[in-house]
């Protein structure tokens, strides 16, 4: 039988690679990634000093639980909520990839005429607005707002 890998929660140390701010999380998102920022803030610990991994064994998602007064299941459903809000489908491999290709990459603002929004630096490089003023709804109000050219 395989011995299975420990779950990673590394991304959560990770949220510039997020196309989303954490700011932008409901409350219950917001939970979970505290919740994965704790383990993975004792994971990073851990493998920075090896004594440590001697002395006293990594914090299981078991015992988080009880010191939070909640079941594993529910931080368990907390944490998969935020890592799918921030990141979507991603792999672990994926957001290591896309935080490889941030260093020469800056956020910016928003196109939108007086809109202070920045849009991350993980965002996609032909991305020109922000959520707000991205969606379907503001393109046609841009759009209907602008004079057409006649060919």
């Amino acid at each position: 039988m395989a011995v299975r890998k420990p779950r990673s929660y590394a991304w959560a140390l990770h949220l510039e690679a997020s196309r989303e701010g954490p700011d932008w999380l409901p409350p219950a998102a917001a939970e979970g990634l505290d919740y994965a920022t704790d383990l993975a803030q004792d994971a990073l610990e851990h493998s920075k000093d090896p004594r440590l991994r001697k002395q006293q064994d990594p914090l299981p998602l078991e015992q988080l639980a009880k010191e939070y007064g909640v079941s594993a299941a529910f931080i368990a459903q907390r944490i998969a909520l935020a890592r799918r809000l921030l990141f979507g489908k991603l792999t672990d491999g994926a957001i290591y990839k896309r935080l490889q290709r941030l260093p020469g990459r800056e956020a910016r603002r928003c196109k939108e005429p007086g809109c202070q929004q920045t849009i991350p630096a993980a965002a996609r490089s032909d991305q020109r607005y922000c959520t707000l003023h991205g969606s379907g709804k503001e393109r046609v109000r841009r759009s209907r707002g602008q004079p057409r050219h006649e060919r």
